[in-house]
């Protein structure tokens, strides 16, 4: 498996972070604590790090604008434990 993404910047931003935001964000943000393990084991098999997680979450815009997100705090803090 490749660690690289192929594209510049703008296609990054444009293309990956949004799947990525939809899969791992917005189902954070819907379904609470229930998604936890799923949201980390999407995260281990694309390599992402918690790290990675807040670079995703400041880089979004319009609906995806990371004032916008409002994940539970039971939720967050599982996520944050795991």
């Amino acid at each position: 498996m490749r660690l690289r993404a192929s594209g510049d910047r703008h296609e990054t931003r444009q293309q990956y972070l949004p799947v990525l935001w939809t899969q791992l964000v917005r189902k954070l943000e819907n379904e609470g604590t229930q998604s936890v393990d799923e949201v980390i084991d999407l995260m281990d098999s694309y390599f992402l790090t918690k790290d990675d997680w807040d670079a995703i979450l400041e880089l979004g815009l319009g609906p995806m604008d990371m004032a916008s997100v409002k994940i539970e705090t039971q939720a967050k803090a599982a996520f944050t434990r795991l």
